[in-house]
Order: C-alpha cells, then structure tokens, then sequence
C-alpha cells in the first residue's frame, strides 16, 4: 500500500510544479495580481510580457493546473498565461457579495497585467461565457479573437431554469461540503463514461482551492451570469468533444450561429474536457485556428 501512495504524491507534484509561484520555470512569471475591486488572482505566464499572448480562461470547479497539456506550446510566438478565476485554485479569497461581473474583472486585471497589444482568449465552459462576457462589455480592440472549448451561450444549461443537470442539485445548495464538491465534479464531467475523467485523480486536481473557498465558489456559481452576445466582429473558433454531455451538438452548433466569423469542429470521442483526454489533437486544431488569425506582433 506504501508505494502506490509514495508514486501518487510523486506524480502529484510532477504534475502541478509548472505552476507553483517557488517552481517558476526559465522565462516564466508566476505572482499574484489585484483587481479592480482589490481581490488576489494567481497568474502564470511564459514569456510575459510580450507584445502578444494567448491568455487560456479555466471552468468552474478548475483552475489554471488544467491547461498543464497546452501551457508551453505557443511560447516561442507570444506570451502564454493561464489563472485561477477567483475563489479557485491559488486565488483563494471569498466574495463579499455576488457579482455578475466577477469574471469581466478578473480577464481586465490580468489583460493589463499582460502588457499585450494583442491576444486571444481560450475559455473553457465556463471561462468561455466569462470570456464572452469581456467580450461584449469592453468592445476590446486588442482582443483579437476568442476560443469557446465546451462552452456555452449565455447561462449554461445546468443554470437554465428546468435544466435537467445533476449538478443542479449540489449547485444550489447554500453551504458546501468537501464530499459535495468532489460529486459536483463528477457530475460535471460525467463519470458514467470512464472517458469523462482523463487522468487519475483529476477530480481532486480539479478542486483545488475549492474546499478552502467554499463560499467564494458558491457565490459564483450562484450568481446570474445573463448577457447580451453582441455583434463580435472578429475571428470565434468553437470546439467541443463529441461525447461532451454538459452541452450537446446542437448547443454548440447554436454557439458557433451567434457569432458572425465562426468555424466549429469536434473531437471525436472527446468529453467534456476534450483538451485534457486529447491534448495532441486538441492543440493540433488550435494551432491550425491561430495560424488564420492576425494575433502576433513583430
């Protein structure tokens, strides 16, 4: 029993040293950050500074260890900066009081943080209405397109009133415990389906933060995240897994209408989180999207 334990904890370091502020790797800075309304985010980026980046936006119940397959491929171009959203993983915090805009505020403190003139944001379910959302209140020129992975038109569909989602359930209760948490995300990335859960342990990664920022994470969820999809001019690339049970085909297909330069594909046999079960495929088709758009600066 001694050494199955001893190799979890191994890989469990091999797996989040990447992104530990004392781990920082050669070109890399890893520093904690405020926002406007003075909350603490964590942010890690390779290359930073640089007068481009790719910035990749985490789901709710994750946090910035889950773009570990993507975090240093497009470092060589522009800088590569992934977070924590408030309330998850290093950016450990509680809300005051639920905000609609939490997410708006936390992309504006890490975008100026960034130094960018240009960038393309990356969002996962969540992260991707979060991104949306920056998107159509800040009319950004420097954003120069957007990447919805698994994500979602306005509320997704485990906030619609009827949403048939187990996670509704656990959602909507007013205080969270541990075991609550760990069947929250097993219910959201459907364990029914072996495929659904890509690394050993990954519900556990994926709750980091979350059992000491309880309220904070409950505050967000519950919070009414509503808006407007206005008329985004720009490049939008959707991508979703084919086995994806959060949302559907036809969701994403909805998705990808909205927006008037769109393209979407699908991962064939992908879940719900396609770019961690797949990372060679998914990155493949990601890189063949920045390829088409105008995102780096000499």
């Amino acid at each position: 029993m001694r050494i199955p334990s001893l190799f979890i904890i191994f890989a469990t370091i091999l797996f989040i040293s990447p992104f530990l502020v004392d781990g920082a790797a050669p070109g890399e800075t890893a520093e904690s950050i405020k926002t406007v309304d003075n909350r603490t985010l964590y942010v890690s980026a390779l290359k930073p500074f640089s007068k481009c980046a790719i910035v990749f936006v985490h789901g709710l119940f994750g946090s910035s260890q889950h773009w570990y397959f993507q975090y240093k491929l497009w470092s060589n171009k522009c800088s590569t900066i992934v977070f924590d959203i408030y309330g998850h993983g290093l950016s450990k915090g509680i809300l005051k009081k639920p905000d609609r805009n939490v997410l708006v505020k936390d992309l504006q403190a890490v975008l100026e943080w960034s130094k960018a003139e240009k960038y393309v944001l990356v969002g996962h379910n969540y992260g991707g209405v979060g991104i949306q959302q920056y998107a159509t209140q800040r009319s950004d020129p420097k954003l120069v397109a957007m990447v919805l992975v698994d994500s979602f038109s306005r509320n997704p569909p485990p906030f619609r009133e009827g949403g048939d989602q187990p996670i509704i359930y656990l959602l909507a209760s007013k205080v969270f415990k541990q075991q609550d948490i760990i069947q929250a995300v097993r219910a959201l990335i459907n364990p029914a389906n072996p495929q659904d859960i890509p690394l050993p342990g990954w519900p556990i990664f994926a709750g980091t933060g979350l059992t000491t920022n309880i309220v904070a994470a409950n505050q967000i969820i519950l919070t009414n995240h509503t808006f407007e999809i206005n008329n985004f001019q720009k490049p939008v690339f959707v991508i979703y897994g084919s086995l994806d049970s959060i949302g559907s085909k036809n969701t994403f297909i909805e998705l990808a209408d909205i927006y008037r330069r769109s393209s979407i594909e699908a991962i064939e046999g992908g879940c719900h989180s396609s770019f961690v079960q797949y990372p060679e495929e998914f990155n493949f088709r990601l890189d063949r999207f920045l390829k088409t758009v105008n995102w780096t600066v000499s």
